[in-house]
């Protein structure tokens, strides 16, 4: 039985709809499909494109991250969301140094800064992991070749019940 489907209430594309068990639906018209493709492929890209730029094995889980901040106690976490976000609500991870995405390159140039070291493991944090993936990448460009995110960022630390630090701002990061 082929009819008219109505997307979003405005755009009409014909659909073939095959009555089987299962009850699925067959979509037949190029435009509907283009649409739906372009959908998926709108939701999707802003969260591969960091791991596809940063490679994917460069991303650690949370348990992950606990695992290393054990066994290495020199690891820096870098923290790139604003000030606002890192003592805000949401807390951050212990012993995470604040610094924003938008002053990392600054801060990379400055040799007394806490990043002068390009042979430190660094595990960048932000929000989400978007932020931390555009981080990595700058720290790779100034030579930094221990670098990883937190995948999923402080949201995923918290969802996994980690400890965070939601204490007062005292002295901050560069």
């Amino acid at each position: 039985m082929v009819r008219q489907v109505a997307i979003a209430g405005c755009l009409r594309f014909r659909q073939l709809k095959t009555l089987r068990m299962d009850g699925v639906i067959t979509i037949s018209d190029p435009r509907a499909i283009g649409l739906i493709v372009g959908v998926v492929l709108f939701l999707a890209i802003p969260r591969l494109l960091p791991r596809v730029l940063v490679g994917f094995r460069h991303f650690l889980s949370p348990s992950a991250l606990a695992d290393r901040c054990r066994a290495e106690p020199d690891l820096l976490l870098l923290d790139v969301r604003s000030p606002g976000e890192f003592y805000g609500p949401a807390g951050r991870v212990p012993g995470a140094l604040n610094v924003p995405l938008s002053k990392l390159t600054e801060v990379l140039r400055n040799a007394d800064a806490p990043l002068n070291d390009p042979k430190r493991a660094v595990i960048a944090i932000c929000q989400s992991d978007l932020r931390a993936g555009q981080a990595v990448l700058k720290l790779r460009k100034a030579g930094y070749t221990q670098v990883w995110v937190l995948s999923g960022g402080i949201n995923a630390w918290i969802e996994e019940h980690r400890p965070v630090d939601q204490s007062p701002p005292g002295p901050r990061g560069p």
